[in-house]
Parts: C-alpha cells; sequence; structure tokens
C-alpha cells in the first residue's frame, strides 16, 4: 500500500486472535521498523536492518506485571515464499524461546 512502501498485514489466529501490523523502510534513519496492533490491546513495534540474507527486527514489549521482554524477528526469503521465525527474551537475551515459525506465500486472486 502507499506506492509500495508500506507491507500491511491483516492476520487471525486459530483461536480467533486477530491483528495487523504495517512494515515500512524509514529512509530517514536508514532502518526497516515494524508496528503490531492486536485486538486484545497488544502493541509491538520492533526495528533493524538487513543482514546476512535476513531482515532482523527487535524491540521490547511488556508483560502484564510490567516486566520487559525482548522480541526479535528474522525474516528471510525461500524460493518463492518467506519464512518468519520470531523469538522472545525475558532474561536481557541470555535464552530465547520460539514465539512462532511460519511461511508467508503469495495470495493469488481468483479471477472475476
Amino acid at each position: 500500500m502507499l506506492n509500495g512502501c508500506v507491507l500491511h498485514e491483516i492476520y487471525e489466529a486459530a483461536d480467533g486472535h486477530k491483528g495487523e501490523s504495517f512494515t515500512i523502510y524509514d529512509i530517514s534513519r536508514n532502518s526497516w521498523h515494524q508496528t503490531w496492533v492486536t485486538d486484545a490491546g497488544y502493541l509491538l513495534t520492533i526495528e533493524g536492518h538487513l543482514r546476512d540474507q535476513a531482515m532482523i527486527l527487535e524491540g521490547t514489549d511488556h508483560l502484564r506485571d510490567g516486566r520487559p521482554r525482548q522480541v526479535r524477528g528474522e525474516w528471510r526469503v525461500e524460493g518463492d515464499s518467506v519464512h518468519e521465525v520470531a523469538t522472545r527474551s525475558t532474561d536481557g537475551g541470555a535464552t530465547w524461546a520460539l514465539w512462532f515459525d511460519l511461511v508467508f506465500k503469495a495470495h493469488m486472486a481468483t479471477p472475476r
């Protein structure tokens, strides 16, 4: 959207959880930025750069008790798909746990 400058994702999990994200390359700061919002009042902003043929974005969100949690997403092109792996850490990055692992495939519109 917006002349190809913004990627807008709309998603719904199997449990009915819904959210949207917006991803943009911020030319003024030479970095990638993604903002997520959900129907549960969750907000996440992550930023980063291309490294080793991947887009790696990182940021911090907060648990319900206020403790910070680091978040890292990594996107890699694999053939005609994009593989995304997201991890989180609650111990300052000493250990990371898988949050989700998914593959994006192009959606082909049905001809009218």
